[in-house]
């Protein structure tokens, strides 16, 4: 069983809307050697297998990794990120990242079509619960009927329970939600659902054994900096596919 973490997070930084559930993070500042032995202890345990083969390459490097960026799509300064997004062809199959049981199959107008799966084999002392979202997908392939909806909302979602397996595929990547016509990427993300409301964003790539990697727009501040650093970068934002998401941006300044 892992250690609390309950009074080891802090909300999450940056500028952001308000959300239904309440965003936290680690606090690795100031509790630098918990957290590096939490995360180090999820993964020893082998849980976590990658979405698709290739992804670690895959991690878009202006925007895809956790912590601060340019927001690729509000166009803000100092967002903080709190998954992993991968570059990949539409209709990629995705894969669950370790075996668990179906929490939520659905649409939402900001993550589009997504996928919520929990894993009960890992436990945390105060309760929370580990859960990988998958979103921005093209289709859901895991669902509940109809029918197992009612009994969903009728058991407080307890039942039925369907289980994942890993490597199961639960959806295919695409453009759906917030990022609606824009290339298409897979937003990956790992939390702890607290007992006492709210969720846990942690760092998927200390978790999938990818080297946490700063993005690559984390310093910029202002339109102008934006604009100069999208020139001077355009001919690789154009090989990662991502003008779609800067190009009018790029011309307003």
């Amino acid at each position: 069983m892992l250690p609390a973490v309950e009074g080891k997070v802090r909300r999450r930084p940056g500028p952001g809307k308000k959300t239904k559930q309440p965003i936290y993070v680690p606090d690795e500042k100031k509790y630098p050697k918990f957290w590096r032995e939490w995360y180090q202890a999820v993964d020893e345990t082998g849980l976590f297998q990658f979405p698709f083969p290739d992804a670690e390459e895959a991690v878009n490097p202006y925007f895809g990794y956790y912590g601060f960026r340019w927001h690729p799509t509000n166009h803000e300064p100092g967002s903080f990120h709190i998954g992993l997004d991968f570059s990949a062809p539409t209709k990629t199959d995705v894969g669950a990242l370790a075996d668990g049981v179906l929490e939520y199959s659905g649409f939402d107008l900001v993550n589009g079509n997504y996928v919520m799966v929990s894993h009960p084999a890992i436990e945390v002392e105060d309760g929370c619960r580990l859960q990988t979202l998958y979103m921005h997908l093209r289709s859901n392939v895991v669902k509940f009927t109809s029918y197992q909806k009612m009994l969903r909302e009728i058991s407080l979602h307890t039942y039925p329970e369907i289980e994942i397996k890993k490597e199961e595929v639960i959806g295919e990547v695409g453009d759906s939600g917030n990022v609606e016509g824009y290339e298409p990427r897979l937003h990956l993300q790992i939390q702890l659902q607290r007992k006492k409301g709210g969720v846990i964003a942690l760092d998927p790539a200390r978790l999938l054994g990818i080297l946490p990697t700063p993005n690559l727009t984390e310093t910029l501040s202002t339109e102008k900096e934006f604009h100069d650093f999208y020139n001077d970068h355009e001919e690789q934002i154009m090989k990662w596919g991502v003008q779609g998401y800067w190009d009018k941006k790029n011309k307003e300044v």
